[in-house]
């Protein structure tokens, strides 16, 4: 799920911290899905 997509979908933020904390939910999202899919990555 992608920064666009949800802004997208949310249309009108509600306050002037709403971008911010949207961004930061997604942001957290996609590094967690990187994470799972890359559970067996030994380092070099």
């Amino acid at each position: 799920m992608g920064l666009r997509k949800l802004i997208k979908n949310e249309g009108l933020f509600l306050g002037d911290e709403a971008p911010t904390k949207l961004f930061y939910v997604v942001r957290r999202k996609i590094s967690w899905r990187w994470a799972m899919l890359t559970p067996d990555w030994k380092a070099a």
